[in-house]
């Protein structure tokens, strides 16, 4: 039984901020609006000062605290989210906001302490004003930042810890994210191009009422380690934190070349020793007879299968014995 799923939730609450202008001029409204009625010229300055700044703090205390950790991430979508965002920058995000509350609760205190003090009352709210418009406009770029990053955390997949995984990999373009929909019904992205997915793709299916996890990854090519680029490194991640089972996708009407996917088969079994590892054998249909035969050869007859549309219910149940039975692959 297919579980439809895109397999991404909010981890944690998602929230954009808005330009340094438009904060302020939300601050202002609200000031105005609290300080109406009649009060004292002096209490009415108060109560625009008092609004008007712990409405821009709460703003940059809550930014601060929408700052993923790893404490709130888990440790894998922390890991994840690493390899789209450097730890450092989110720290000095985090740091900035607060550096910024801090100057905003530092200027409220002054002009506090202005109108107590002055006969002038009104000129401390406008100097308050217009100092705190140029902190927030000095932090503009990590406003930007921020707002990035809450779009990339909608990236971020909600991983089921209690269930078997299996994890697709291979080339480019080999047809990993088809082989996700049809185990699955996942409706994630499928093109023609090379590099289609770019972040994991999650769905699920049950075997005998026990939950598997299908994780489609990006494609990797055969390289080392330290030249993987960003996209590549969240393939690696699921692949070493997540899979139960690698399915190895082979794309068999060698539009990939056959050469270049073997060497990267055996380069993940090599890097991922001690995980089970299969080959599903793709584009069956279209692959004449001869290189799916070739195909069989060089991926091994006892750990590669051939993928069909019509065969999906006994794949699924193969994979079930493998994950919870330790069947072999045959």
């Amino acid at each position: 039984k297919a579980l439809k799923s895109n397999g991404c939730v909010c981890l944690i609450k998602i929230a954009f901020l808005e330009k340094p202008e438009r904060l302020i001029e939300i601050a202002l409204k609200k000031a105005f609006k609290e300080s109406r009625g009649k009060k004292p010229r002096e209490k009415k300055e108060e109560k625009k000062i008092v609004c008007f700044s712990n409405y821009l703090i709460k703003r940059l205390e809550t930014a601060a605290s929408r700052v993923p950790s790893e404490k709130k991430l888990g440790s894998f979508n922390y890991e994840l989210l690493k390899t789209m965002e450097s730890e450092r920058s989110l720290k000095q995000m985090r740091a900035h906001f607060l550096a910024g509350k801090k100057l905003l609760s530092k200027r409220k205190r002054v002009a506090l302490r202005g109108i107590r003090r002055a006969s002038e009352k009104t000129k401390h709210f406008s100097e308050l004003v217009g100092r705190s418009n140029s902190i927030l406009k000095s932090m503009r770029e990590t406003f930007n930042e921020f707002n990035s990053l809450q779009r990339k955390l909608r990236e971020l997949p909600y991983i089921d810890q209690n269930a078997k995984t299996i994890v697709l990999a291979g080339y480019p373009n080999a047809g990993k994210t088809t082989i996700l929909k049809r185990l699955t019904g996942s409706k994630a992205k499928v093109a023609d191009y090379a590099f289609t997915t770019q972040k994991l793709n999650l769905g699920s299916f049950e075997w005998k009422h026990r939950k598997i996890q299908v994780v489609d990854t990006p494609g990797l090519l055969d390289r080392k380690p330290e030249k993987r680029n960003q996209i590549e490194k969240k393939a690696v991640l699921a692949l070493s934190r997540l899979s139960d089972l690698v399915c190895f996708v082979v794309d068999c009407t060698e539009s990939t070349g056959l050469k270049e996917q073997l060497a990267l088969f055996k380069s993940v079994k090599k890097e991922f020793a001690g995980k089970k590892t299969m080959a599903f054998l793709n584009k069956v249909d279209i692959a004449t007879s001869k290189e799916v035969k070739k195909c069989k050869r060089l991926f091994g007859k006892t750990t590669a299968i051939e993928f069909k549309a019509e065969k999906t219910s006994e794949i699924r149940n193969k994979i079930g014995k493998i994950l919870y039975e330790n069947a072999n692959y045959k």
